[in-house]
């Protein structure tokens, strides 16, 4: 009874790391409601959006980071079209318009602060209708920045031939704001929710409970077959 016991607790231990891994999992992936920041329309239609939203503006990145140190983090592109599409990832400065609000500029424009800090792992990547990949940025902040705020913001644009005039090419992107913070004590930027996937600790806790969960079944079949044998002795 108390070897039965124990591989029963065993048995709970390793049940609900399962359930803890798969709620995270669960909430740190894409979902409907997620991606809908913006579309364009029938073939055209893909989603740009932050994975791990913070707490303060989940509408934005933003980074707290001393002159030198490197962050980075990670977007959405989900190809939510009927069309495999090719999708080029990358980061600007920041602008205005007319009215004084804030733009981003175009990719080909000089890139002086954010828009030359930020570089993503994948720059160019291609995804099958209805594929969403998670990809990484990683920004790093040159050791001689003066300390101060440094706005940008990074897109995913596709090219399109004008459907009039094939020799003409149509820029579509979505693009999303990113604020720096640079400073000789950054604060720590809290988020909605952690990523278990970049999160080693967690990680191995899955892998020890995943052990203990094989084990326990293994010695739960070896008592049984023990249980079984000695009462068939008796006979």
């Amino acid at each position: 009874m108390k070897k039965f016991s124990f591989l029963t607790v065993g048995l709970i231990c390793s049940v609900l790391s399962f359930g803890q891994v798969n709620a995270q999992t669960q909430q740190m992936a894409p979902t409907s409601t997620t991606l809908t920041q913006q579309q364009v329309q029938n073939n055209d239609a893909f989603n740009f959006v932050i994975a791990n939203p913070n707490t303060t503006d989940p509408k934005k990145f933003i980074f707290e980071t001393k002159p030198g140190e490197q962050n980075s983090d990670y977007v959405y592109v989900k190809n939510a079209s009927s069309v495999p599409l090719h999708f080029s990832l990358y980061a600007v400065d920041e602008t205005k318009t007319a009215q004084g609000t804030f733009a981003l500029k175009t990719k080909g424009e000089t890139k002086k602060a954010v828009g030359s800090w930020i570089n993503f792992e994948n720059p160019e990547i291609d995804l099958q209708p209805g594929e969403t990949k998670k990809e990484k940025f990683t920004l790093n902040v040159p050791s001689d920045t003066p300390e101060g705020t440094y706005s940008g913001g990074i897109a995913a644009e596709k090219v399109k031939p004008d459907t009039k005039n094939p020799n003409i090419l149509i820029a579509v992107r979505i693009g999303l704001r990113v604020d720096v913070k640079v400073t000789a004590n950054p604060q720590p930027v809290t988020k909605q929710y952690t990523d278990v996937t970049d999160n080693s600790w967690f990680q191995t806790y899955f892998w020890i409970s995943l052990g203990a969960f094989i084990v326990s079944v293994a010695l739960l079949g070896w008592s049984y077959v023990g249980t079984k044998k000695a009462k068939k002795g008796r006979h």
